[in-house]
């Protein structure tokens, strides 16, 4: 019987390529518990991302720049066709494999109303030498 392998993980590679791509989100899930001291440990990033047009197009960049490839379910089964801001916001939740682990954008979080409902509430903290959420402020 041979071990189980995962995917890399490498987030540090994921929130530099958002932040290099100036992209406004919050921290949601496993990764933001993880920075708040949880005992949990995850294998994903998830985020909110603002849904203005202009941040929508700075993250659809983030993510072919990361090869960043859209899947239809947990299994990982890919999608064809491009990243585009529609793309990005026909769906509340999608999914996307990179080379350096999984993203998962949330655009409405269960419970709140979106990117500024969280932001409102959010604390500015640094994972990886990264801001997590926007810098702007």
């Amino acid at each position: 019987m041979g071990f189980l392998r995962f995917p890399p993980f490498e987030p540090d590679k994921i929130f530099a390529v958002l932040s290099e791509n100036d992209v406004d989100y919050i921290l949601i899930g496993g990764l933001a518990a993880t920075a708040w001291q949880s005992p949990y440990s995850t294998r994903d990033i998830n985020i909110c991302p603002d849904l203005r047009t202009p941040n929508l197009v700075r993250l659809a960049a983030a993510l072919m720049q990361l090869q960043a490839k859209p899947v239809a379910d947990r299994h990982r089964v890919a999608l064809d066709g491009p990243i585009t801001p529609d793309f990005l916001a026909a769906d509340n939740e999608r999914r996307f494999s990179t080379p350096t682990g999984p993203v998962d954008t949330v655009l409405v979080p269960t419970g709140t109303r979106g990117y500024e409902d969280l932001k409102r509430q959010a604390s500015s903290e640094v994972v990886f030498d990264k801001p997590m959420i926007d810098r702007r402020n």
